[in-house]
């Protein structure tokens, strides 16, 4: 037995402990999450988590930290193009030497696997400070 936290990305919810043993499915931990399970997603390393998995399918058998995604609060407005994106990416290099009002959000982003800083400050412009948003965008990247 060992301990998961839940980190919330919406960083206002306080992180979750709960003890687990390597053979507990990710579903029972949506289900121990206090949230409904069909209404999030378990990120770790940058990958959502399969339902169906248990916690040693990814080699996760110690004290670990998963992060939670509440779906309903992350599904972003459509965009026009990937104009505004290529925009803002083009000024990325301004943006990182000032003291960027986002570094919180980007912290939790690198812990989470998505390490692509100018990346992930596009996207934090883009959903002004939208932390959900933006992880929603990065996984669906991740996953095409």
């Amino acid at each position: 037995m060992f301990e998961i936290e839940l980190i919330y990305t919406d960083l206002k919810t306080k992180p979750k402990t709960l003890v687990v043993s390597e053979q507990t499915t990710i579903y029972l931990i949506k289900k121990k999450s206090g949230n409904d399970e069909n209404n999030i997603e378990l990120i770790y390393n940058g990958y959502i988590l399969e339902d169906d998995l248990k916690l040693s399918d990814y080699k996760i058998n110690n004290t670990t930290n998963l992060y939670v995604v509440i779906i309903d609060n992350c599904k972003p407005k459509e965009i026009k193009q990937n104009i505004q994106v290529d925009f803002l990416d083009t000024f990325i290099n301004i943006l990182n030497s000032f003291n960027f009002q986002y570094e919180n959000e980007l912290n939790t982003l690198n812990s989470m696997g998505f390490t692509d800083r100018n990346r992930n400050i596009s996207l934090l412009t883009l959903y002004q400070g939208n932390i959900e948003a933006v992880i929603f965008i990065l996984l669906d990247e991740t996953n095409t």
